[in-house]
């Protein structure tokens, strides 16, 4: 975390997450038995997925804006027709996958927002990284995913909402990243705000602190985030590490939000943190809402 995110806290608020954080890292260190964070009484389970199959009702491969970020060219999102050996149920739960499999862009055939003067005419983009987002959206209620992480070099894994209608607002249940070392996993949360349509210009964040957690790439571990228009409380492994207060961060999240899950690359550029290719495994996906 930087300075800045600090100031956009109440006092309070900060003592209250640093305490957070400091638990989280005792918890790690001890090994401390992970639990299952329930949502408050009054709450009513609206949405469930054990991934038997993908429904194509209920999720779009890759963003609903496309399949290819501008200013991350060294991977890709491969739609449904390209995605079979990437994301899979399989027993253990829902194999998302990060491998190398070269796809060619042509510069002429992208959407107008993802053209840049500095591009080329074509490229190659060598990574294909899973990414699953709903069809549908929710405004406030409790979302919870079981999540087994992946073991790989300069992973950048997530499980997150975005706004439907459009971006800023995010909510980052936690982003996991990993450099050369495969067992060296930090995992974050945050929440993003601003005016609408921006990208680093005007974006806002919340402040993303490291959260020790014992053995994420060894074990299913239940991650959740309850949001309310007074509050945005996130749980890993049943309990709570973070929680923001901030009224312009509340006010701007208050629009109906997806899910996306995705096993992600953080950087290409440093061939000694290559990946070797691998897979997040989700068990289930949860949404309840207030009665």
């Amino acid at each position: 975390m930087v300075i800045k995110h600090y100031f956009q806290r109440s006092l309070f608020n900060n003592l209250k997450n640093l305490w957070l954080q400091f638990q989280a890292s005792r918890r790690a260190k001890s090994k401390t038995p992970g639990k299952v964070a329930t949502p408050p009484t009054g709450y009513e389970l609206i949405f469930v997925d054990y991934f038997e199959e993908v429904r194509k009702d209920i999720w779009n491969y890759g963003q609903p804006w496309g399949n290819f970020h501008a200013e991350q060219p060294w991977w890709y999102w491969p739609m449904r027709s390209e995605a079979r050996n990437i994301i899979k149920p399989t027993e253990e739960g829902l194999s998302i996958g990060l491998k190398n499999k070269p796809k060619q862009f042509e510069k002429a055939n992208l959407q107008e927002w993802q053209k840049r003067a500095d591009m080329p005419n074509e490229w190659v983009s060598p990574w294909a990284a899973g990414l699953l987002s709903t069809r549908l959206a929710w405004k406030y209620g409790w979302f919870e995913a079981t999540i087994k992480l992946p073991k790989d070099k300069s992973q950048w894994s997530a499980f997150w909402l975005a706004g439907d209608r459009s971006w800023p607002p995010e909510i980052d249940v936690f982003e996991a990243y990993s450099q050369a070392d495969p067992e060296d996993l930090t995992l974050k949360p945050n929440i993003h705000w601003g005016k609408a349509g921006t990208w680093q210009q005007g974006k806002k964040d919340y402040g993303a602190p490291a959260i020790a957690l014992h053995d994420p790439t060894d074990r299913f571990i239940q991650y959740a985030v309850h949001w309310t228009k007074d509050f945005i409380r996130i749980y890993f492994d049943g309990y709570l590490v973070q929680e923001c207060t901030n009224k312009e961060a509340l006010k701007q999240n208050g629009q109906p939000q997806y899910i996306i899950l995705n096993h992600g690359l953080k950087n290409f550029e440093n061939k000694d943190l290559t990946p070797i290719g691998s897979s997040m495994l989700v068990k289930n996906v949860k949404v309840y809402q207030k009665i």
